[in-house]
């Protein structure tokens, strides 16, 4: 069977068992990364709970024109809140939406 021309294929299955281990760990290790960074961050409950209820007209501002809804931004600081801020319980989704809203409006 003649090669397929233009076509590149990425596959696990084919590698030595070695080098499957290490990609896969090394693809590990990659998505860790973000989750290491957070854990020394301290939220101040106090500032949270303010700004979901009294600052919301804050959050508006920062999400509009995003494709990301206010209540969705709320909602992981709610989240936050009932956990005591603990940021490791976030679902990568969640950490994001924290990082791109709630964290500069936290530090502001």
């Amino acid at each position: 069977m003649p090669p397929r021309t233009g076509f590149v294929a990425f596959s696990l299955k084919r590698q030595p068992m070695l080098v499957r281990r290490a990609t896969i760990f090394y693809t590990r290790a990659l998505n860790l990364i973000p989750l290491l960074e957070n854990k020394n961050m301290e939220l101040d409950l106090d500032l949270l709970n303010e700004l979901i209820s009294k600052r919301s007209h804050e959050i508006e501002a920062i999400v509009a024109g995003t494709g990301y809804l206010p209540r969705t931004v709320i909602g992981v600081g709610t989240f936050l809140l009932d956990n005591e801020g603990n940021i490791d319980l976030l679902t990568s989704k969640q950490q994001v939406t924290f990082e791109k809203f709630l964290k500069p409006l936290l530090n502001a």
